[in-house]
């Protein structure tokens, strides 16, 4: 797994490459606790170039989801393909989290929510 953080304005992007597993899902866990704990309320996950997940990956997400929310904060999912996709449909995570097709319309998604 790569994870590359970037932001635009008061949203901070983080886009995963690879695939998310038991054994680095706690650099994601890691990295949305830093950027959380460093005042940024908005998160924009990009998966468009995410290849796999496996269950551990999945409870990060949720536990990402649920903090961010807790601390007032809000996060869109974006690119979510195939695989990927399919486990999110299964285990209903589609409606759990925000999702948008591109880059552009999360940020869109975030900027509403002010």
């Amino acid at each position: 797994m790569t994870l590359i953080d970037s932001t635009n304005n008061d949203i901070q992007i983080i886009k995963i490459s690879g695939e998310v597993d038991i054994y680095n899902c706690n650099n994601l866990k890691q990295m949305f606790m830093a950027k959380l704990e460093s005042g940024f309320k908005k998160f924009l996950l990009d998966m468009e170039e995410l290849t796999y997940i496996d269950s551990s990956g999945i409870g990060i997400l949720i536990f990402i989801k649920t903090t961010v929310s807790k601390n007032g904060g809000k996060m869109v999912v974006t690119g979510v393909k195939d695989s990927v996709h399919k486990i999110f449909e299964l285990t209903k995570l589609s409606s759990f989290f925000t999702i948008a097709d591109e880059q552009a319309d999360g940020i869109a998604i975030l900027n509403k929510a002010e």
